[in-house]
C-alpha cells in the first residue's frame, strides 16, 4: 500500500488485478436485480477504482488486505446507492412512470376494446363513473388530468399535492377497476 500511495503503477496494477474481482462482486450483490439491467457493473468497478486511486491519501491506514476490501466495499457500495438515486429520481429513468402509464393505457384500452365503438366508449365512460361515483372532488380531478394525458408531476403542481399521492389514487382506481 506505500508503493501505490508513492505512485507506483506496478504496485497500484498489482492491487488492482488482486480486488478487482471483489469489488465487482460488491457491485452487483449492492445492485439491485431489477436495475442490473440498467447500469453496468463494470462501470462501478471503473469508478471505484477511479475514486481509490484520486485520494490515495484515504488509504493511509489501511494495513490488511481485508481493511482494503472493506474500504473498497464501502466506496462502492456509495456509488452504486448515490448513481441509482439520481437516477431514479430523474424523470428520464423513472421505471414507475414508464409503469404507470402503461397500466393506465392497459385498464383503459380493456375497458374500451382496441377498436372503440361509440357503445364500448359509452360502456368504459360509464365504468369510469361508477369507480369515481362517491370519491372526493380531488380524487376525480386527478383521474381526468390523467386521462387527459398530463404527467404526475404537472398534477401535483396543478392541484398542490404531493406526486406520489396522485400516483397512489390512480393505482387505487385502477385495482378496482381490474
Amino acid at each position: 500500500m506505500e508503493q501505490v500511495q508513492a505512485g507506483s503503477q506496478q504496485a497500484a496494477w498489482d492491487v488492482v488485478q488482486r480486488y478487482s474481482h471483489d469489488v465487482h462482486r460488491i457491485v452487483r450483490r449492492t445492485l439491485n436485480r431489477r436495475l442490473r439491467s440498467k447500469f453496468d457493473s463494470l462501470d462501478f468497478v471503473q469508478i471505484v477504482w477511479a475514486s481509490f486511486f484520486r485520494t490515495p491519501h484515504r488509504i493511509k491506514d489501511v494495513e490488511t488486505p481485508e481493511q482494503l476490501v472493506a474500504y473498497l466495499a464501502t466506496v462502492a457500495k456509495f456509488k452504486v446507492i448515490s448513481e441509482v438515486r439520481r437516477r431514479l429520481q430523474s424523470a428520464k429513468y423513472n421505471l414507475n412512470r414508464e409503469a404507470d402509464r402503461s397500466d393506465m393505457q392497459q385498464t383503459l384500452g380493456q375497458l374500451a376494446a382496441t377498436s372503440p365503438t361509440p357503445s364500448s366508449v359509452a360502456m368504459a365512460k360509464e365504468r369510469w363513473e361508477q369507480l369515481l361515483a362517491g370519491e372526493p372532488e380531488h380524487v376525480k380531478q386527478i383521474v381526468e388530468l390523467r386521462l387527459q394525458g398530463v404527467t404526475f408531476t404537472s398534477i401535483a403542481a396543478e392541484l398542490n399535492i404531493h406526486e406520489r399521492t396522485a400516483r397512489k389514487v390512480v393505482q387505487r382506481l385502477l385495482q378496482q377497476a381490474t
